[in-house]
This record gives structure tokens, C-alpha cells and sequence, in this order.
């Protein structure tokens, strides 16, 4: 996939946060919410094209705080709850999808579970016994006594 192209126009300046890019290489921009530039070019994104109204309005009234313009969209979500309560983070966590440029690898933050070892071969909870099993000469434990 070629890199995404970005539209010529620049975005105003209350809407910061909102690029048109061709983020599947069709040819055809779309608008999407940018919530995190990476350090290698990658960028995280929603598509909001794909959001109904009521998440449109959600992400609205972020994009329209006070200090929208100072934190990257992700740092925005962090610090809002949305009107049922959820972190925003939290909620629009769901939607975000992820383009790296060419060449890149893909980031998992702390590792990866395919790149961590075992602890231990031990099954855990095997020091445990049950009390209702047999023990030493293969007589039950009678409760009533």
C-alpha cells in the first residue's frame, strides 16, 4: 500500500485534529480524527465517516474544549467522559485503527505476548490440595467428627 496522501488544504484551526487523507489508497479522501502521531510516522485514527450521530456529537464537543488546540486527540480523550459516564479514551478506543508508514513495524506497547517467556512450567495453583481428596493411607477425612 502506497503512503496515505494528505489533502492540500490545510485544517482550521479550531478543527486541528481533523484531517482528510486517503487512508486505503483509493483515491478518496475521507475525513478522520487524528488520535496519535507516532515517532515513526504512524498515525492512529477514527474514521468518521463510520461514527453515527450521537459519536460524531461525542467527539465534537472534544474537539470543541478550551484547550483542544495544546494536546494531541488521545491526551483530549483521556481527560473527557462522555455523558454515560465512560472515559472517552476508554469508548473511542474501539474505533481507533492504526496506519504505519512503509517499512515500519507494528508497536505494542510494553511487548508482546508472543515476545514474553513463560514464568515457570508449574501449573498454577498446583501447591494447593484439596481437602475432600483422599490422603496418606486412602482414608476420607470425616466431617461429622
Amino acid at each position: 500500500m502506497a503512503a496515505p496522501k494528505k489533502a492540500t488544504t490545510a485544517p482550521k484551526d479550531d478543527e486541528a485534529h481533523i484531517q482528510y487523507i486517503d487512508i486505503d489508497g483509493s483515491g478518496v479522501l475521507k475525513e478522520v480524527v487524528i488520535v496519535k502521531r507516532w515517532g515513526d510516522g504512524a498515525f492512529s485514527y477514527i474514521e468518521t465517516g463510520t461514527l453515527d450521530g450521537i459519536d460524531r456529537g461525542r467527539l465534537k464537543n472534544i474537539l470543541s474544549s478550551p484547550h483542544a488546540d495544546k494536546y494531541q486527540m488521545w491526551e483530549l480523550l483521556s481527560m473527557s467522559n462522555i455523558n454515560n459516564g465512560m472515559n472517552a479514551l476508554d469508548y473511542f478506543h474501539q474505533l481507533t485503527k492504526k496506519i504505519n508508514p512503509k517499512g515500519s513495524k507494528e508497536r505494542v506497547i510494553g511487548g508482546s505476548i508472543r515476545d514474553a517467556a513463560p514464568a515457570s512450567n508449574v501449573m498454577p495453583g498446583s501447591e494447593f490440595s484439596n481437602p475432600n481428596e483422599t490422603i496418606g493411607d486412602g482414608t476420607m477425612p470425616n466431617p461429622n467428627t
